[in-house]
């Protein structure tokens, strides 16, 4: 289990990326959206902000498990050969 899958289980995190509980949301984690849009909460951890020195966009999506047709919608993979 990768490390965002296991913080969702333990956390009660559910598809929308808010964490389930006491009544209070903590923090949010990136989800994609029912359009398969990558969706990064303004108050996630800054380790997924990939714009400013957080995990690349890459391991983002793949931590995510998205499709194939997802990855190639945010990840160029001509820049990987």
């Amino acid at each position: 289990m990768d490390e965002l899958a296991a913080f969702r289980a333990k956390h009660k995190v559910n598809n929308q990326g808010t964490l389930q509980g006491q009544g209070m949301v903590h923090r949010s984690i990136p989800h994609l959206n029912q359009y398969d849009e990558l969706v990064i909460p303004f108050n996630a951890e800054t380790q997924y902000y990939y714009w400013s020195g957080g995990k690349k966009l890459f391991d983002l999506l793949n931590e995510l498990n998205v499709s194939d047709g997802v990855m190639d919608k945010y990840v160029d993979k001509r820049r990987f050969h």
